[in-house]
């Protein structure tokens, strides 16, 4: 039961890291394309 446990416990743990660094990624991405249009914007 325990090993159960610890692998149930390893597996969430890893799903929220790829989820956290997914995040992390998209929000950059979605501020690089908000900078690119304001850029564009800015620039003529």
């Amino acid at each position: 039961m325990i090993s159960l446990k610890s692998r149930i416990n390893e597996g969430t743990e890893r799903r929220r890291a790829t989820n956290s660094v997914r995040s992390r990624t998209r929000n950059l991405s979605l501020r690089c394309s908000a900078r690119k249009c304001l850029l564009g914007s800015v620039s003529p």
